[in-house]
């Protein structure tokens, strides 16, 4: 890649709601206070002219924060609402997997256990007119994970924008763009956001557990050339640090398939989940990344691209 310790995109959602409810909090509490003060005298005594003036003044900064607090933290949460009703409109384009295999079958060893698979069928002529960025679909069965993923110019834009163009700061899936967009790569890498609402990556920590992993070991991509069951095998945390280190999690090119699979044992052996699943210097891989909860490091969550044909 033409930058191989670019900064890792910061991938966890702001505090921005926190800081409006705060805030407008301050404001209501102040305005409690600021009336108290207009309204007090000891018996017998007028109210001081001076601190009714005073407190008149507070009570209007305190107006004045409440509604300006206010439009933001409805402006906040409009945009979680936003970015969910633009996400669910996506099941009318994206038909569920069927149960009894026939949509295709797994280019896969015997022992990998997949011999047949459906995968959902996606309508990337009506998306792609809608986001000429879309790449992909992924989706992990039985979670929120079900989501287009795009790529842009560059590892910022879609940090802050919708599929189809629209800013927001939830975001959408995106490939790293030094990644071909085929998934051709030995490694290839997609960010999403851990959001507070549970929307994006935010469940991608659970693979921290061993059940966790054992409920939902495989995961499904789907582009518009064909599909792959995404065999997880590593799940664990790194610091944005290791970008360009030899042990970095979002590697992108090896000199030799010898140090491809010196780095494949490296990233197996940080799991902190047994897998069971086997990876070869011949494996193309997909790497997620998203933030930890606490926001200074990142999930990874790896898994092995099985091919499959219709």
């Amino acid at each position: 890649p033409s930058n191989p310790s670019k900064p890792v995109p910061q991938t966890g959602d702001d505090y921005n709601l926190y800081i409006w409810i705060g805030v407008l909090g301050a404001a209501v509490i102040g305005s409690g206070v600021a009336l108290f003060l207009c309204a007090y005298k000891k018996k017998g005594q007028k109210a001081s002219p001076g601190r009714r003036k005073a407190a008149t003044g507070v009570l209007l900064i305190c107006i004045a924060m409440a509604v300006g607090s206010g439009f933001m933290l409805a402006r906040e949460i409009g945009q979680y609402k936003e970015s969910a009703d633009t996400y669910a409109g996506l099941s009318e384009y994206v038909t569920p997997a069927e149960t009894d295999g026939k949509n295709g079958t797994v280019e896969a060893p015997e022992e990998t256990g997949a011999s047949s698979i459906s995968l959902p069928t996606v309508d990337f002529e009506s998306l792609l007119a809608q986001g000429p960025d879309v790449k992909a679909w992924l989706e992990l069965p039985g979670t929120v994970i079900q989501y287009l993923v795009a790529q842009g110019e560059d590892n910022s834009y879609y940090l802050k924008h919708l599929y189809d163009g629209t800013a927001n700061k939830v975001g959408c899936l995106f490939i790293d763009y030094e990644n071909a967009e085929d998934f051709s790569d030995n490694n290839t890498i997609i960010y999403g956001h851990n959001m507070r609402d549970g929307s994006m990556f935010s469940t991608l920590v659970e693979y921290k557990a061993q059940a966790y992993y054992d409920e939902h070991p495989e995961m499904y991509l789907v582009t518009p050339e064909g599909g792959y069951v995404v065999e997880v095998f590593s799940a664990f945390v790194a610091s944005p640090e290791e970008s360009g280190s030899e042990t970095s999690p979002w590697a992108l090119e090896w000199k030799d398939s010898g140090a491809y699979t010196t780095w494949l044992s490296a990233m197996q052996e940080r799991s902190v989940i047994e897998t069971g699943v086997s990876v070869t210097s011949s494996d193309k891989v997909l790497t997620l990344s998203t933030c930890t909860n606490g926001g200074v490091d990142r999930f990874i969550v790896m898994g092995r691209l099985v091919a499959v044909t219709e």
